[in-house]
């Protein structure tokens, strides 16, 4: 392979991820976000790629990441949430005024036993992972929020 030579399967790759992001980009109920979001959205395409086999991979049966990390996904564990889905995260607490949940955006899930997801904290703009939550319809003060943290983000 030379200079400037393209590899036809890893240019489908990219193609395919790109094509999954804008359809989820696009069915979001937010006009803009943060970039950590969207960053998220493609790390979640890769992350529901490697999950089940190739057609024309190595292993019929193997997905690329139970190859490589030996994990399996559990649907009852890992399929509880799309992206973009509004919870209130279960915090630990303790006896006292402190919240006890968070609204937060369902981002993918960590892919550990447990059935953890990654989560977009509204309070704080962090990315955060938790094992508990309550799924909500998306309020529109929800909404925006988004676009507050977005606005907040943007270099003027």
């Amino acid at each position: 392979m030379s200079n400037d030579e393209h590899v036809p399967e890893i240019e489908s790759y990219i193609r395919t991820i790109k094509e999954l992001t804008r359809s989820v980009y696009t069915s979001l109920s937010f006009k803009k976000f943060r970039n950590q979001p969207l960053v998220e959205i493609v790390y979640a395409q890769v992350f529901w790629l490697n999950a089940f086999p190739a057609i024309n991979g190595i292993l019929d049966q193997r997905s690329p990441q139970n190859i490589t990390t030996g994990a399996t996904i559990e649907y009852h564990l890992h399929c509880q949430l799309e992206f973009g889905s509004y919870v209130q995260t279960n915090e630990a607490h303790g006896n006292n005024m402190q919240p006890r949940t968070i609204g937060a955006i369902a981002l993918q899930p960590t892919g550990n036993v447990q059935g953890g997801f990654y989560f977009y904290n509204l309070s704080t703009g962090d990315i955060i992972s938790q094992r508990s939550w309550t799924p909500l319809h998306i309020p529109k003060d929800v909404i925006n929020r988004v676009h507050e943290l977005a606005a907040a983000n943007e270099v003027s």
